[in-house]
């Protein structure tokens, strides 16, 4: 029978060995898929990450599930979750319902932790409809393209070592969304810190007046998955300084389901698909509330 325990010394190398196959195998990228996920995938975080062994296989990790508790504040009060991420089956014993065990386990974990739902990231959703998830949400996925230059002068920097004080301000021009999750200050620093995640900021006058992050590992290559700005044009001088650096043609920027009008007007026209945010398994009836939640692209697992 499988066991299923966190993640210990002695399994650590295993469970990256697995990651790696089975969600990087195709990837150029020369860093480890640890160094991508440090909210969860580091040994001091062992109580995050789901292992199941077999008891005559101690050393080798079958599957693996990283489970990340969140608590969201709602109108309805705060509500608990579990966000789930980095699945993998070993090779030799996918289609053996291994998977499907690690799963009822979570969930009785989630219940046991009295959480509302359980959300995880994938492209597989007809697989994890059987395992009781559905699509919730709603995101845009706008397709920028270079166009007329922006009307805003100020200046554009990469910057390598943020601090509190820029992460305060982050926060405060991300647009507003109905229900999303919280980020500390703590987290904002480790999760800056995945390769391949450029943060660009729009400076006038010595203050920020906008900001975005380009990519995020693997996972978020040529996209644009947290942004904010006061106005319009900033954002745009930010996106158009992108595309003058990497000289590509386009990239993909991810938009909440609603914006002010401002934000609306300037969308207005431009090609966009629409996607869930994410699939979810409903544990209690305030799971409902989550329908309107958006989350920023750090925030996925």
């Amino acid at each position: 029978m499988l066991q299923i325990l966190p993640v210990t010394p002695e399994l650590q190398l295993s469970r990256n060995a697995l990651l790696q196959r089975a969600l990087r195998s195709e990837s150029p990228q020369t860093y480890s898929i640890e160094a991508e996920y440090p909210l969860v995938l580091p040994l001091d975080k062992s109580e995050y990450s789901f292992c199941g062994i077999l008891p005559d296989s101690p050393r080798q990790v079958l599957v693996h599930a990283n489970f990340l508790p969140r608590t969201l504040d709602t109108q309805i009060g705060p509500i608990q979750v579990g966000f789930i991420g980095n699945v993998a089956t070993d090779e030799t014993v996918r289609g053996q319902g291994w998977m499907r065990h690690l799963f009822s386990f979570l969930a009785n974990h989630a219940r046991n932790h009295d959480m509302a739902a359980l959300i995880l990231w994938s492209d597989l959703p007809l697989f994890y409809h059987k395992l009781g998830y559905t699509p919730f949400g709603s995101e845009r996925r706008f397709q920028y393209r270079l166009e007329a230059p922006a009307q805003w002068n100020g200046e554009i920097i990469v910057e390598e070592t943020p601090n509190a004080a820029v992460f305060a301000q982050l926060d405060t021009l991300r647009p507003a969304v109905p229900l999303t999750y919280q980020r500390t200050q703590a987290e904002w620093g480790q999760l800056l810190l995945i390769p391949d995640s450029i943060l660009l900021l729009a400076i006038s006058a010595g203050e920020i007046e906008g900001f975005c992050i380009l990519g995020k590992g693997y996972d978020m290559i040529g996209v644009v998955h947290e942004w904010g700005a006061r106005q319009p044009a900033i954002l745009e001088k930010l996106l158009q300084h992108i595309l003058a650096k990497t000289g590509w043609q386009k990239l993909t920027l991810l938009v909440p389901p609603k914006l002010d009008t401002k934000w609306e007007q300037w969308l207005d026209g431009q090609e966009y698909s629409l996607h869930p945010v994410g699939l979810m398994q409903a544990l209690t009836p305030q799971a409902k509330i989550l329908e309107t939640a958006f989350f920023w692209g750090m925030d996925g697992i």
